[in-house]
């Protein structure tokens, strides 16, 4: 009897160690969020990310898995509120170790979703965003790259007064909720500094951003700026081109899509940025005690098409400094 009572009691014990073993060699699990469909922009993320995260001693296949979930709109004007709580049903089931997002928009919709998970962002003003208590000492669930936007929006009203030495006032277009507000608080104290009167034009919706910048000749604004929009930045540039608005943007890579310039940053590989605070999270690391990265690098794009559209003329010493034009 003695030695079946033991061998019983060995086997439950077996039984319970087998959830803690499987939980103990469970690969860690990094979620990418961004907005779907799949594209091309996915794989250039995720491949230098996945090989920096390799450097640092987390093989994918090995030690870790990488997901993606693809964000799915539900309509403009709805705000991160309502995408933020499709992905916090989504979190419990793919149960991450660490998320990655790319951009403020998606950092926010992350933030509503968990305040647990700790999630890595490359992003623009953490502090105003309200993504970290300062840079050093982020504080909360949110650590990563960040895009350095005082500097840049002092640039900025620096490239809007010399390609629009006529402009006294500067339409600044953008959510009104408050990440977004207080980020384009920047723009509005640098174009107050430059001594350009700033013009808010807030709103959740792209329509309303149509139609304000169709009216701003009449109201003498000679140029706008869209620091924020929850659709795509290309309609609002396409816009813009046709009411003849010279319009700039907050970030390099919107200038292709008919934006007239911008001055922004550029960190070559944000990816190891990421990956960096990444696998030291997945040490055991808390993202709160994880300094944000500033940027070293930026770069001056303008777009030459857009230029000619809106009877605007780029000086020879510009295009010479300018790291891209587009023709």
């Amino acid at each position: 009897m003695r030695t079946g009572r033991r061998a019983a009691l060995l086997a439950l014990a077996a039984a319970a160690l087998v959830p803690s073993l499987s939980r103990a060699a469970r690969r860690k699990r990094v979620l990418f969020v961004d907005f779907g469909p799949v594209d091309d922009g996915w794989k250039a993320w995720r491949d230098p990310f996945a090989a920096e995260l390799a450097r640092r001693g987390f093989v994918e296949g090995r030690d870790i898995e990488i997901v993606r979930e693809a964000l799915v709109a539900t309509g403009r004007g709805n705000g991160p509120e309502v995408v933020a709580a499709q992905l916090a049903r989504r979190i419990p089931e793919i149960g991450p170790d660490v998320i990655v997002t790319q951009g403020p928009i998606v950092t926010i919709v992350a933030q509503l979703a968990t305040r647990s998970v700790p999630i890595v962002a490359h992003t623009s003003d953490p502090v105003g965003a309200g993504f970290a208590q300062s840079i050093a000492r982020p504080g909360g669930n949110i650590t990563g790259v960040a895009d350095g936007v005082e500097e840049t929006s002092a640039k900025t009203m620096e490239l809007v007064k010399q390609l629009i030495p006529r402009a006294t006032r500067l339409a600044i277009f953008s959510d009104p909720r408050p990440a977004a507000s207080r980020f384009a608080a920047n723009f509005e104290r640098a174009a107050r500094s430059a001594g350009i009167e700033p013009v808010m034009i807030l709103s959740k919706r792209d329509e309303d951003y149509v139609a304000a910048l169709r009216e701003l000749p009449a109201r003498k604004v000679a140029a706008g700026l869209l620091a924020w929009t929850q659709g795509h930045p290309r309609r609002t540039a396409e816009e813009a081109i046709a009411a003849r608005v010279p319009l700039f943007a907050p970030d390099h890579d919107w200038v292709r899509f008919g934006f007239l310039g911008a001055y922004s940053a550029h960190e070559p590989a944000p990816e190891a940025g990421l990956a960096a605070a990444a696998a030291q999270i997945l040490r055991g690391a808390k993202p709160g005690d994880i300094p944000f990265v500033l940027p070293r690098h930026f770069r001056l794009v303008l777009n030459r098409r857009t230029a000619d559209a809106v009877g605007v003329r780029l000086p020879p010493d510009l295009l010479l400094r300018a790291d891209r034009v587009i023709e």
